[in-house]
Protein backbone atom coordinates (compact mmCIF):
# COMPACT_ATOMS: atom_id res chain seq x y z
CA UNK A 1 0.00 0.00 0.00
CA UNK A 2 2.70 2.61 1.11
CA UNK A 3 4.62 1.59 -1.86
CA UNK A 4 1.03 1.66 -4.21
CA UNK A 5 0.39 5.41 -2.41
CA UNK A 6 4.24 6.95 -3.04
CA UNK A 7 4.05 5.56 -6.90
CA UNK A 8 0.87 8.29 -6.83
CA UNK A 9 1.92 10.83 -5.41
CA UNK A 10 5.63 11.01 -6.95
CA UNK A 11 3.54 10.98 -10.37
CA UNK A 12 1.56 13.78 -9.54
CA UNK A 13 4.42 15.60 -8.65
CA UNK A 14 5.60 14.76 -12.06
CA UNK A 15 2.64 15.84 -13.42
CA UNK A 16 2.83 19.00 -11.77
CA UNK A 17 6.43 19.82 -12.56
CA UNK A 18 5.79 19.50 -15.99
CA UNK A 19 2.57 21.78 -15.96
CA UNK A 20 4.61 24.61 -14.50
CA UNK A 21 7.48 24.00 -16.93
CA UNK A 22 5.20 24.14 -19.60
CA UNK A 23 3.11 26.82 -19.12
CA UNK A 24 2.52 29.49 -21.27
CA UNK A 25 2.07 32.60 -19.51
CA UNK A 26 5.29 33.99 -20.65
CA UNK A 27 6.24 33.22 -24.17
CA UNK A 28 8.82 35.15 -24.56
CA UNK A 29 10.74 35.84 -20.97
CA UNK A 30 11.41 38.12 -19.14
CA UNK A 31 13.25 40.67 -21.33
CA UNK A 32 12.62 43.78 -20.25
CA UNK A 33 15.34 45.73 -21.92
CA UNK A 34 14.14 48.68 -23.68
CA UNK A 35 10.94 47.96 -22.66
CA UNK A 36 9.12 50.38 -24.49
CA UNK A 37 5.39 52.07 -23.68
CA UNK A 38 3.47 53.07 -26.78
CA UNK A 39 0.29 54.48 -25.61
CA UNK A 40 2.29 57.82 -25.75
CA UNK A 41 4.88 57.65 -28.93
CA UNK A 42 4.71 60.53 -30.60
CA UNK A 43 1.67 61.56 -32.46
CA UNK A 44 3.01 63.90 -35.11
CA UNK A 45 4.32 62.36 -38.34
CA UNK A 46 6.28 65.21 -38.98
CA UNK A 47 8.94 64.30 -36.58
CA UNK A 48 9.79 61.44 -38.01
CA UNK A 49 13.63 61.06 -38.91
CA UNK A 50 16.87 61.65 -37.34
CA UNK A 51 17.68 64.14 -35.49
CA UNK A 52 21.25 65.55 -34.29
CA UNK A 53 22.50 68.12 -31.71
CA UNK A 54 25.43 69.11 -29.97
CA UNK A 55 25.73 71.51 -26.83
CA UNK A 56 29.01 73.54 -25.76
CA UNK A 57 30.25 71.04 -24.00
CA UNK A 58 30.34 68.89 -27.06
CA UNK A 59 27.50 66.55 -25.12
CA UNK A 60 25.65 64.91 -28.39
CA UNK A 61 22.50 63.36 -28.88
CA UNK A 62 20.98 61.41 -31.85
CA UNK A 63 17.60 60.67 -31.70
CA UNK A 64 15.58 58.93 -34.17
CA UNK A 65 11.93 59.09 -34.44
CA UNK A 66 10.20 56.06 -36.28
CA UNK A 67 7.24 56.15 -38.49
CA UNK A 68 5.62 54.02 -36.25
CA UNK A 69 5.95 57.26 -33.23
CA UNK A 70 8.69 55.46 -31.35
CA UNK A 71 11.73 57.36 -30.09
CA UNK A 72 15.42 55.96 -29.59
CA UNK A 73 18.15 57.94 -27.86
CA UNK A 74 20.85 56.60 -29.51
CA UNK A 75 23.50 57.49 -26.60
CA UNK A 76 21.23 56.25 -23.66
CA UNK A 77 20.22 52.77 -25.15
CA UNK A 78 23.56 52.06 -27.07
CA UNK A 79 25.47 52.04 -23.90
CA UNK A 80 24.66 48.20 -22.91
CA UNK A 81 22.51 48.89 -19.92
CA UNK A 82 18.92 47.81 -19.59
CA UNK A 83 16.72 50.34 -19.65
CA UNK A 84 12.85 50.02 -18.89
CA UNK A 85 11.71 52.88 -21.03
CA UNK A 86 8.16 55.23 -20.64
CA UNK A 87 7.13 57.58 -23.04
CA UNK A 88 4.47 60.44 -22.44
CA UNK A 89 3.37 63.63 -24.13
CA UNK A 90 1.48 64.68 -26.67
CA UNK A 91 1.66 67.45 -29.80
CA UNK A 92 5.52 69.10 -29.09
CA UNK A 93 6.36 67.66 -25.57
CA UNK A 94 7.33 64.53 -24.82
CA UNK A 95 9.20 62.69 -21.42
CA UNK A 96 10.90 59.65 -21.56
CA UNK A 97 12.03 57.97 -18.28
CA UNK A 98 14.54 55.47 -18.37
CA UNK A 99 14.58 53.19 -15.66
CA UNK A 100 17.55 50.86 -15.06
CA UNK A 101 16.22 47.22 -14.56
CA UNK A 102 20.03 46.40 -12.87
CA UNK A 103 20.44 49.48 -10.25
CA UNK A 104 18.47 52.01 -9.12
CA UNK A 105 19.28 54.77 -11.94
CA UNK A 106 16.73 56.83 -13.62
CA UNK A 107 16.95 59.02 -16.68
CA UNK A 108 14.55 61.86 -17.90
CA UNK A 109 14.71 63.41 -21.04
CA UNK A 110 12.31 65.84 -21.87
CA UNK A 111 11.68 66.49 -25.38
CA UNK A 112 10.61 69.97 -26.50
CA UNK A 113 9.90 70.48 -30.76
CA UNK A 114 9.79 73.90 -31.81
CA UNK A 115 8.95 73.33 -35.56
CA UNK A 116 9.09 70.23 -37.63
CA UNK A 117 13.00 70.61 -38.04
CA UNK A 118 14.13 71.77 -34.53
CA UNK A 119 13.34 71.53 -31.09
CA UNK A 120 15.25 70.95 -27.69
CA UNK A 121 16.23 68.18 -25.59
CA UNK A 122 17.04 68.52 -21.81
CA UNK A 123 18.32 64.86 -20.27
CA UNK A 124 18.03 64.75 -16.75
CA UNK A 125 20.46 62.10 -14.70
CA UNK A 126 20.62 62.21 -11.01
CA UNK A 127 24.09 63.47 -10.06
CA UNK A 128 25.30 65.63 -13.06
CA UNK A 129 24.11 68.93 -14.48
CA UNK A 130 21.01 68.30 -16.52
CA UNK A 131 22.14 68.60 -20.47
CA UNK A 132 20.61 71.20 -22.93
CA UNK A 133 20.65 70.36 -26.58
CA UNK A 134 19.49 72.22 -29.73
CA UNK A 135 18.74 69.19 -31.82
CA UNK A 136 17.85 69.95 -35.93
CA UNK A 137 15.65 67.52 -38.12
CA UNK A 138 18.68 65.82 -40.57
CA UNK A 139 17.47 65.74 -44.10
Amino acid sequence: MNKKLFSILFTLFLVCILFVSCSNADKTGSNTENNTNTDNDVDNTSYVGTWYGKNQNNYQVTMVIDANGGIVIKEIENQGAKFNKNIAGSGNSYTIIYTSVEVDFTIKVVIEFDSDSAGTVTISESGTDDKIIDVTKQK
